[in-house]
């Protein structure tokens, strides 16, 4: 054997190593990934889009204060927290069921806050429409009349 042929195998060898190496490293990022199962790929789909519908709509809550568009955008956020709870996990074992699971425990806490939220809302488009059509403006409350306290000059004398 000519040591050309000697240079040619162990450039061979080092080639197919190579490419073991990046299939098996490829394999093991594939298995940390999670499983591909759909249901669990969809509730974490439904998880970020709620998600995102929700923090739009505390923004446009507390920052800009239109109570209608936060409103829709609540409703939005809750549409896609009941389609996730929907999903049935029960089935799958593995840290991306886990993942899930943990995803939709998560989310059913938020969906109480989120509801009461939109009743909230709603209590107070429905107060300011009430106001408009009074011609008051808008954020304008009416507090009660505090009753006076009777003259009690004469109690003590």
């Amino acid at each position: 054997m000519t040591v050309r042929q000697c240079w040619s195998l162990r450039r061979n060898f080092a080639i197919l190593l190579v490419i073991w190496i990046f299939r098996y490293f490829f394999k093991f990022a594939k298995m940390l990934a999670g499983p591909s199962d759909p249901s669990v790929v969809r509730v974490q789909e439904l998880h970020k889009k709620a998600f995102n519908s929700i923090s739009a709509a505390l923004d446009v809550d507390t920052t800009k204060h239109n109570f209608p568009e936060a409103l829709r955008l609540y409703k939005i956020g809750l549409d896609d927290i009941e389609k996730c709870l929907s999903i049935d996990l029960s089935y799958g074992k593995g840290p991306g069921y886990d993942r899930a699971r943990t995803l939709q425990d998560k989310m059913r806490k938020n969906k109480m806050d989120v509801e009461d939220r939109i009743v909230k809302l709603g209590d107070l488009i429905s107060l300011g429409s009430r106001q408009e059509e009074q011609g008051k403006p808008r954020g304008y409350v009416q507090r009660p009349v505090q009753p006076v306290a009777p003259n009690r000059q004469g109690f003590y004398s």
